[in-house]
């Protein structure tokens, strides 16, 4: 845009105030920044033309606790967003923020609306140390709710939130940029967004920010609940951003704690580094709900040591835990989840219908998909439901629990291609395995006696014919496997194909679990079915073994596409159906019901493409496939039979001697009207009937007509009487219509 148009554009909003106050214009009307924010009053609007705005008034900007919005010309358009930049030049010497929100009587009242920040680059800012300390440098909350919308946060430098601090407020942060930024002072590890109370983070991307002695950077969030003095009432959302090689620090005391629908992907793990971290010290409690977050692409840097997607932990007597539902982990080297405590903490977790895919590969033999531990009198009363593992190094890994809590329940996973399916330690006691399926894995269980597993599918026949267990094929739709990429001979290329784990009809799993289990409030299994139904139709409801509840979804029938056949002379078609479009979603195989009626008589076929005989006329042929359990709506299909066409035929001789030295008998046929000789296939020789002799010569004749020549004495072996008899010659058009004629001709002796 030419400067031309933002002068424009300028005088246009200058002259506009709407309901909610006034426009206040930089640098055309206010020559700084805070020029503006020291003019305007709530409700007005701080409009900043593009360009780099650097120096005093254009840093360390205040909004003196106004409830004001400051932004770009345009928040939602990237390319002004990068162009308006505020410049802050910070040093260590001479440190300069960005934006700073401070109420001026402590924290803001609710009834209070709350201060924006829009569509703005923030860079270079550096926050002043104070008591050895620097907190937020691009952006400074201090007992206020902020909401800072698409703005690019991008080099700046603090100890604590290098990008954004907030202390007892509730900021929300959305669809921002923040990359770049650095910790101060050579710390080791920082975090990008740091925030002490509540907060709503959602829709950002957060990237490449990291140390100044190259590890990445430690967290990019972390939301402490809870600051001196106050109650257990802080909450924070945290959904749908994008962290690149960052995760997120939770800890303190937070009631409500929501993280969902994120992406963390290409982390580089070091010491005891996860993308979610949940650590508490005594007295301490986070509840939390994690959920539809994907997590994918971990991996150790050469410092090794160990870390994963999620951790939660605690000292003392520390309280943490919630719900771990509908996440996906897929290529993690390292620990999907962990959850692990000391001295008399709580960890209080369910994990539910979560995904794991090639995790648990890591430096430690107790890395795991899962994997929980814990030392003194640790209570990990958490349950592991409905959860899919598959080419994990090691599913499940339970060890160090003391022997005076038990572990809570461990009830219908499926874990399939893994190395090793579940692995207790030695101190684990009273574990109760039930209604899981483990198949195809290197060893199913280690360390885990026959009476701690019940109503399972395992390849382990030291566990099948007791409590209930099996050893039998799963049946799933469609397993995973390795495809050999085309080089049977070469491993190195192979590709892993994801299978389908849900079971087919024949399944032995099916209604196999403990038939006591009692689903909780709303329980779903792996795909969000209900979660206990009568899948035999047996008239009894038990749970199925595995992760999925098989539901058994009807078949749909195709009858194919509607057709039209031509009759013989005998006025029937030979008629092929085709059901093969036919499906089943849960891949059960098909079987097929064809019915049609003629004349009142019903009649049946049973194949996918039975070939059947149909007269003249409109046929309405009906197809119910069913899959060994339901059967499907019908489908129908219109078949029509076309009639021949009949011309006028004339053989000679009119009287046929039998001992005649005649070889020939002649036929000619006059086509009907409105065919010409063009349409006839006169590659298809004329058949003579009865005895379906084919011509031995044939020519086109005058008058639109076709002559053939018939061998005598074929025809007469086929006419054994004598007397008069009624001959007929059919031929056949290029569209596949046959025509036909008739005549009477005399035999004799």
């Amino acid at each position: 845009m030419c400067k031309l148009n933002y002068l424009v554009l300028a005088i246009l909003l200058f002259l506009a105030v709407s309901a909610y106050g006034a426009y206040r214009l930089v640098p055309s009307v206010h020559p700084t920044i805070q020029a503006a924010i020291d003019a305007a009053v709530n409700g007005d609007t701080v409009v900043i033309a593009p360009g780099i705005y650097t120096g005093d008034g254009n840093r360390d900007i205040d909004f003196l606790g106004k409830a004001i919005t400051v932004r770009s010309i345009d928040p939602n358009d990237p390319d002004i967003v990068a162009a308006t930049i505020i410049d802050c030049n910070g040093t260590e010497a001479e440190p300069h923020r960005g934006f700073i929100f401070q109420f001026p009587n402590g924290e803001r009242p609710r009834s209070i609306p709350c201060p924006v920040l829009a569509g703005l680059t923030i860079r270079n800012a550096r926050a002043p140390f104070n008591s050895g300390i620097s907190r937020g440098g691009g952006i400074y909350c201090d007992g206020s709710n902020p909401m800072i919308q698409s703005c690019i946060l991008r080099q700046n430098m603090a100890i604590e939130g290098t990008a954004i601090y907030s202390l007892r407020g509730n900021p929300t942060i959305s669809k921002c940029i923040i990359t770049e930024n650095l910790p101060s002072k050579d710390q080791p590890f920082t975090s990008c967004i740091r925030v002490i109370g509540s907060a709503t983070i959602n829709q950002n991307i957060i990237s490449q920010n990291s140390s100044i002695i190259g590890f990445p950077d430690d967290f990019a969030v972390s939301i402490w609940g809870e600051y001196s003095g106050r109650e257990h009432s802080d909450s924070a959302e945290v959904y749908e951003n994008t962290f690149i090689d960052s995760g997120i620090e939770i800890g303190g005391n937070l009631k409500n704690l929501i993280i969902a629908n994120n992406v963390f992907k290409d982390l580089q793990m070091r010491m005891d580094k996860y993308a979610i971290s949940i650590r508490n010290t005594s007295g301490n409690r986070v509840e939390a709900i994690i959920r539809g977050n994907i997590f994918s692409n971990f991996f150790y840097n050469d410092r090794g040591a160990f870390g994963g997607a999620i951790k939660i932990s605690g000292t003392g007597d520390a309280h943490n835990g919630g719900i771990i539902e509908n996440n996906t982990f897929k290529n993690i080297n390292g620990d999907g989840i962990r959850l692990s405590g000391t001295g008399n903490a709580v960890i209080s977790s369910t994990i539910q219908n979560n995904r794991f895919d090639n995790c648990g590969k890591g430096p430690r033999p107790d890395c795991a998909a899962i994997r929980v531990g814990g030392t003194g009198g640790v209570a990990i009363d958490s349950s592991i439901i409905g959860n899919l593992f598959y080419r994990c190094s090691t599913a499940i890994w339970i060890g160090g629990i003391s022997s005076s809590h038990q572990f809570g329940k461990f009830e219908n996973n499926t874990i399939v291609n893994n190395v090793i399916g579940i692995n207790k330690g030695s101190l684990v006691y009273n574990l109760k395995i039930s209604g899981c399926v483990l198949w195809d894995n290197v060893t199913d269980f280690v360390n885990i006696p026959i009476s701690e597993v019940t109503y399972s599918d395992t390849n382990d026949i030291n566990y099948a014919g007791t409590n209930g267990n099996i050893s039998l094929d799963p049946c799933f739709v469609e397993p995973g496997y390795w495809d050999p990429n085309g080089t049977p001979d070469d491993v190195n290329d192979d590709f892993w194909v994801d299978g389908d784990y849900n079971l087919l009809v024949r399944s032995p799993c099916i209604d196999a679990g403990d038939p006591r289990y009692v689903p909780g409030p709303n329980e779903r299994d792996l795909d969000g079915n209900t979660r206990v139904v009568d899948g035999d139709r047996d008239g009894n409801t038990v749970v199925d073994m595995g992760a999925y509840e098989y539901q058994n979804t009807p078949p749909v029938a195709n009858a194919g596409a509607e057709q039209t056949v031509y009759a013989g002379i005998d006025g029937f078609a030979d008629v092929t159906l085709d059901g093969s479009d036919s499906n089943d979603a849960d891949g059960d195989e098909l079987s097929y019901k064809w019915t049609w009626t003629i004349d009142a008589n019903t009649y049946e076929a049973n194949s996918v493409s039975p070939t059947i005989e149909l007269p003249i006329g409109v046929h309405t042929i009906q197809l119910v496939v069913n899959d060994g359990y339901a059967d499907s709506a019908p489908d129908d299909v219109n078949v029509t039979v076309v009639a021949p066409l009949q011309g006028r035929l004339k053989i000679t001789p009119t009287t046929i001697n039998r001992k005649s030295n005649q070889p020939h008998i002649q036929a000619i046929i006059q086509m009907p009207d409105g065919i010409a000789m063009r349409d006839i296939d006169s590659s298809e020789p004329l058949i003579l009937y009865p005895g379906e002799i084919k011509a031995t010569k044939q020519s086109f004749a005058a008058g639109n007509g076709i002559s053939a020549d018939f061998n005598k004495d074929a025809v007469m072996a086929a006419v054994p009487e004598n007397g008069d008899k009624e001959l007929k010659v059919a031929g056949k058009l290029k569209s596949g219509r046959y025509f036909y004629g008739c005549d009477t001709v005399k035999v004799i002796k």
